[in-house]
Protein backbone atom coordinates (compact mmCIF):
# COMPACT_ATOMS: atom_id res chain seq x y z
CA UNK A 1 0.00 0.00 0.00
CA UNK A 2 1.09 3.64 -0.60
CA UNK A 3 1.67 5.70 2.02
CA UNK A 4 -1.34 7.59 1.73
CA UNK A 5 -3.22 5.09 1.65
CA UNK A 6 -2.04 3.62 5.03
CA UNK A 7 -2.25 7.08 6.14
CA UNK A 8 -6.62 7.56 5.34
CA UNK A 9 -7.18 3.88 6.87
CA UNK A 10 -5.24 5.17 10.27
CA UNK A 11 -7.84 8.11 9.90
CA UNK A 12 -10.53 6.07 9.16
CA UNK A 13 -10.02 3.26 11.96
CA UNK A 14 -9.28 6.01 14.53
CA UNK A 15 -12.32 7.57 13.77
CA UNK A 16 -14.62 4.30 13.51
CA UNK A 17 -12.48 3.85 17.27
CA UNK A 18 -13.66 7.26 18.46
CA UNK A 19 -17.16 6.15 17.50
CA UNK A 20 -17.44 2.69 18.94
CA UNK A 21 -16.29 4.48 22.38
CA UNK A 22 -19.00 6.92 22.17
CA UNK A 23 -21.49 4.80 21.42
CA UNK A 24 -20.50 2.26 24.44
CA UNK A 25 -20.55 5.23 26.53
CA UNK A 26 -23.70 6.03 26.22
CA UNK A 27 -25.14 2.77 26.55
CA UNK A 28 -23.40 2.37 30.09
CA UNK A 29 -24.43 5.59 31.59
CA UNK A 30 -28.50 5.14 30.13
CA UNK A 31 -27.95 1.42 31.43
CA UNK A 32 -26.20 2.68 34.79
CA UNK A 33 -29.10 5.35 35.26
CA UNK A 34 -31.91 2.55 35.19
CA UNK A 35 -30.13 -0.36 37.29
CA UNK A 36 -29.24 2.67 39.47
CA UNK A 37 -33.09 3.40 39.91
CA UNK A 38 -34.15 -0.21 40.92
CA UNK A 39 -34.72 -0.62 44.60
CA UNK A 40 -32.37 -3.98 44.76
CA UNK A 41 -33.27 -4.74 48.48
CA UNK A 42 -37.53 -4.42 47.48
CA UNK A 43 -36.69 -6.57 44.94
CA UNK A 44 -34.40 -9.05 46.51
CA UNK A 45 -34.39 -13.01 46.01
CA UNK A 46 -37.75 -13.78 46.46
CA UNK A 47 -39.05 -11.37 44.28
CA UNK A 48 -36.72 -12.35 41.41
CA UNK A 49 -38.09 -16.08 42.08
CA UNK A 50 -41.58 -15.22 41.63
CA UNK A 51 -40.75 -12.89 38.81
CA UNK A 52 -39.23 -15.90 36.79
CA UNK A 53 -41.97 -18.13 37.92
CA UNK A 54 -44.44 -15.76 36.41
CA UNK A 55 -42.20 -15.85 33.49
CA UNK A 56 -42.13 -19.24 33.20
CA UNK A 57 -46.22 -19.95 34.05
CA UNK A 58 -46.59 -17.66 30.67
CA UNK A 59 -44.24 -19.37 28.67
CA UNK A 60 -45.64 -22.68 29.82
CA UNK A 61 -49.38 -21.89 28.72
CA UNK A 62 -48.42 -20.19 25.33
CA UNK A 63 -46.05 -22.73 24.16
CA UNK A 64 -47.91 -24.82 21.66
CA UNK A 65 -47.30 -28.71 22.61
CA UNK A 66 -46.56 -31.09 19.22
CA UNK A 67 -46.15 -34.38 19.82
CA UNK A 68 -44.67 -36.73 17.29
CA UNK A 69 -43.69 -40.75 17.64
CA UNK A 70 -40.65 -42.54 16.42
CA UNK A 71 -42.21 -44.74 13.08
CA UNK A 72 -40.24 -47.05 11.09
CA UNK A 73 -40.96 -47.86 7.07
CA UNK A 74 -40.81 -51.45 5.84
CA UNK A 75 -41.65 -52.25 2.32
CA UNK A 76 -42.24 -56.17 0.91
CA UNK A 77 -43.05 -57.93 -1.36
CA UNK A 78 -45.65 -61.26 -1.66
CA UNK A 79 -47.62 -63.39 -3.89
CA UNK A 80 -51.15 -62.32 -4.60
CA UNK A 81 -52.57 -66.09 -3.14
CA UNK A 82 -51.03 -64.74 0.46
CA UNK A 83 -52.97 -61.31 0.13
CA UNK A 84 -55.36 -62.48 2.52
CA UNK A 85 -52.76 -63.75 5.37
CA UNK A 86 -50.37 -60.47 4.49
CA UNK A 87 -54.22 -58.23 5.08
CA UNK A 88 -55.16 -60.14 8.50
CA UNK A 89 -51.56 -58.63 9.84
CA UNK A 90 -52.30 -55.43 8.07
CA UNK A 91 -56.07 -54.51 9.87
CA UNK A 92 -54.61 -55.97 13.33
CA UNK A 93 -51.20 -54.31 13.60
CA UNK A 94 -52.98 -51.01 12.09
CA UNK A 95 -49.88 -49.51 10.44
CA UNK A 96 -50.39 -46.42 8.17
CA UNK A 97 -49.99 -48.30 4.40
CA UNK A 98 -47.99 -46.14 2.34
CA UNK A 99 -48.01 -47.81 -0.64
CA UNK A 100 -48.85 -50.51 -2.03
CA UNK A 101 -49.36 -52.23 -5.23
CA UNK A 102 -51.71 -55.62 -6.49
CA UNK A 103 -49.73 -57.73 -9.21
CA UNK A 104 -48.90 -61.42 -9.69
CA UNK A 105 -45.88 -60.78 -6.89
CA UNK A 106 -47.57 -57.83 -4.42
CA UNK A 107 -45.40 -55.06 -3.30
CA UNK A 108 -46.50 -52.90 0.49
CA UNK A 109 -45.10 -50.33 2.34
CA UNK A 110 -45.94 -49.60 5.89
CA UNK A 111 -45.23 -47.37 8.51
CA UNK A 112 -45.57 -48.22 12.26
CA UNK A 113 -44.59 -46.98 15.79
CA UNK A 114 -40.83 -48.17 16.12
CA UNK A 115 -41.86 -49.93 19.22
CA UNK A 116 -44.06 -52.07 17.48
CA UNK A 117 -42.03 -52.44 14.18
CA UNK A 118 -40.62 -56.21 15.79
CA UNK A 119 -44.22 -57.60 16.32
CA UNK A 120 -45.07 -56.41 12.86
CA UNK A 121 -41.89 -57.70 11.20
CA UNK A 122 -42.58 -61.52 13.13
CA UNK A 123 -46.09 -61.80 12.01
CA UNK A 124 -44.67 -61.01 8.24
CA UNK A 125 -42.38 -63.15 8.63
CA UNK A 126 -44.58 -66.16 8.98
CA UNK A 127 -46.33 -65.37 5.63
CA UNK A 128 -45.37 -67.95 2.93
CA UNK A 129 -43.61 -66.10 0.16
CA UNK A 130 -43.34 -62.68 1.93
CA UNK A 131 -39.87 -60.93 1.61
CA UNK A 132 -38.18 -58.08 3.13
CA UNK A 133 -36.68 -55.31 0.70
Amino acid sequence: MTREKVIAWIKAAGVRALKTVAQTAAATIGTAAVLGDVNWVMVGTSGLIVAYKAAAAEAIAAATIIEKTVDEEVTFLFEYPFMNDVMRVVKEEEPEILEQSYDMDCRMTLRIRQSMMPKLRARLEKVETLRFE
